[in-house]
C-alpha cells in the first residue's frame, strides 16, 4: 500500500453453484466482507513462527511414523517415550531447548536458538529432492462461468509478479495460452512484466496445448489442431516451443497421443489425475509411456497433487509412495492454490526454504517443469515402459453428461472439416486460426466432460452451434 492515504478497492464475487456436501448455503445478501485490517509485520516473529511451523510438522509427522501418542492430543497419562530414533529423541530435546530460551530471553534468543537448531539437523545425503515449481491450476470454466476466469487470472499473476520480486529463486509455470492471450489485451502492462520473467527463465510458458484439453472426446484433428495452434502460440510468447504437455487434471488420456505429442515436437507429458484411480493403482510414477505406432513420451505422473501445500509431510509421504526412487532421486511439485486460482504465497515459499535441508525430509528447491524433465531424461534407460491408454477409474458419467454440448461440439467439428474440404476443392485458402481458437476452447477438461456449471453451457452452446 503507499505511505498516504488512498481508496482499496475490492474485485469480489459470489459463484456458489457447486454441489458440495457440508458447505452452508449462501443467504439471502449472497457474498459480505465482514472485516479488513491492517498490520505491521514483526519480521523476527514471522521468521521464528515459520521455523516453528516446520519443525511441528517434522514432530508430528515423526509421531506417526513411530505410532506414539501426539503430546498434544488431550489430557492423561502418556507412556514413556522409549523407543525412538536418536534422530527424534535428539530432536524433541532440541525443541524443547529452543523454547526454554524464548521463555527466559524472549524473541531474539528464539531466533537464534532456531537458527542453531536447523544447522543441527541437515539433510543427509541420500535424501530424495522434491523440486517445487509455484503454480495455480486455473480452470478456464468450471464452477463459474469463463468471463470471470480472466478475473482470476490477473489477480493471480499479480500475486506471482509480487512474489518474484521478494524471492529471487522463485519459479512459476503458467500453461494454456487463452490465458495469457487474454490477459494481455485487458492487462498489457502486466503482459510485458510476464515476458519480462520469461525471459529471465523464472516465468515457464509450457503445455503444448491450446488448452488443457480432454482427449478423449474430441476428433483427432482436433487434438492436432490444438497441438498446432497452441505450440504457435507459446513459441510467439517465448521465443520457442514448449516440449512439454501439461494436463494434470484430465479424465483419462488416450494411447494415441504420444504419437501426436511426438510429431508436435513434444518429449515430456506431466499429469497426476490418475492417483485419483478408485479400484487399480497405476503402477509407474516416472515411466516412458509409448503408443501402438511405437511413438513415446517421458512421462511423470507427480505422486504429489497439483496444488501442493509444501508441508513434512506431504513432501515424506510423496517421497515414500515414489516408485522410480531407487534410479531416480527427484519429486517434481506444483505448489499453489488451484483450480480456482490463486496460486503460490509467501508462506509456501517460506516453508520450502525451511525444508530445503531437514533430517529425514525430501530437500526443497525451485525448478521449472522442462529441466525437471533434462535430468529425468537422463534415467531414461532405467525407467520401465507403458503400453496402452491411461485410464482414470473416476468422474464416471463423463461421457454422457451434458449430451446437447456434446452433440454440438460433433456437428462442429463436421461442419469445419466439409468447409475445410470445400474450400479445398475451390482452390480456396485454408481457414484461419481464429475459426478453430473458439472451438478448441470447447475441448477444455471441465467444458466438454459435462463438469461445469449450468451458466457455462448457456454461453458456449450457442457458440458451437453457430
Amino acid at each position: 500500500l503507499p505511505d498516504e492515504e488512498c481508496t482499496l478497492y475490492l474485485d469480489c464475487g459470489l459463484w456458489h453453484t457447486g454441489i458440495w456436501a457440508g458447505l452452508p448455503a449462501p443467504d439471502k445478501y449472497g457474498f459480505r466482507l465482514f472485516e479488513a485490517k491492517l498490520a505491521i509485520r514483526n519480521l523476527e516473529a514471522w521468521e521464528a513462527s515459520f521455523d516453528l511451523e516446520i519443525l511441528v510438522e517434522w514432530l508430528n509427522y515423526n509421531f506417526e511414523q513411530e505410532s506414539l501418542q501426539k503430546p498434544n492430543t488431550g489430557y492423561g497419562y502418556r507412556d514413556p517415550i522409549e523407543e525412538v530414533s536418536p534422530v527424534f529423541r535428539r530432536m524433541l530435546k532440541s525443541c524443547s531447548d529452543v523454547c526454554d530460551s524464548y521463555d527466559r530471553y524472549g524473541l531474539k534468543a528464539l531466533v537464534s536458538s532456531l537458527k542453531i537448531l536447523y544447522e543441527k539437523f541437515p539433510a543427509g545425503l541420500n535424501e530424495i529432492k522434491a523440486s517445487y515449481v509455484g503454480h495455480a491450476h486455473i480452470d478456464l470454466v468450471w464452477l463459474w462461468p469463463e468471463h470471470v476466469t480472466y478475473r482470476k487470472s490477473i489477480h493471480t499473476y499479480a500475486t506471482v509478479l509480487k512474489l518474484m520480486e521478494k524471492y529471487p529463486d522463485f519459479t512459476f509455470t503458467m500453461s494454456q495460452p487463452p490465458l495469457f492471450y487474454e490477459l494481455k489485451s485487458r492487462e498489457p502492462e502486466q503482459a510485458k512484466s510476464i515476458q519480462k520473467r520469461i525471459q529471465e527463465g523464472r516465468w515457464e510458458f509450457t503445455g503444448g496445448l491450446e488448452v488443457e484439453a480432454d482427449t478423449q472426446i474430441p476428433i483427432g484433428e482436433g487434438l492436432v489442431r490444438s497441438l498446432i495452434y497452441g505450440q504457435e502460440r507459446i513459441e510467439n510468447v517465448r521465443g520457442q516451443k514448449s516440449n512439454t504437455v501439461w494436463i494434470p487434471d484430465v479424465f483419462g488420456y488416450s494411447q494415441c497421443l504420444p504419437q501426436l505429442f511426438s510429431q508436435a515436437g513434444i518429449k515430456n507429458f506431466y499429469t497426476t489425475k490418475l492417483l485419483w484411480s478408485a479400484i487399480t493403482k497405476f503402477p509407474h510414477n516416472s515411466f516412458v509411456w509409448k503408443s501402438p505406432d511405437g511413438s513415446e513420451v517421458l512421462t511423470h505422473l507427480a505422486v504429489a497433487s497439483y496444488n501442493c501445500e509444501v508441508r513434512v509431510k506431504e513432501a515424506c509421504d510423496a517421497s515414500r509412495e515414489y516408485r522410480q526412487s531407487d534410479v531416480h532421486d527427484e519429486l517434481l511439485c506444483a505448489a499453489g492454490f488451484g483450480d480456482g486460482g490463486g496460486g503460490p504465497t509467501e508462506e509456501h515459499l517460506e516453508r520450502s526454504f525451511r525444508m530445503a535441508s531437514l533430517s529425514n525430509v525430501p530437500k526443497s528447491g525451485c525448478t521449472t517443469v522442462e529441466s525437471f524433465f533434462e535430468r529425468l531424461e537422463l534415467n531414461r534407460n532405467d525407467l520401465p515402459t507403458y503400453r496402452g491408454e491411461l485410464y482414470l477409474e473416476y468422474h464416471r458419467g463423463v461421457q454422457t453428461t451434458q449430451s446437447d454440448f456434446k452433440y454440438n461440439l460433433r456437428k462442429c467439428e463436421q461442419a469445419f472439416q466439409t468447409r475445410e474440404a470445400v474450400r479445398v476443392i475451390k482452390g480456396l485458402s485454408a481457414l484461419g486460426r481464429k475459426d478453430w481458437l473458439r472451438y478448441l476452447f470447447a475441448h477444455f477438461h471441465d467444458a466438454i466432460p459435462g463438469s461445469s456449471i449450468n451458466s457455462v453451457y448457456k454461453d458456449l452452446n450457442p457458440e458451437l452451434r453457430n
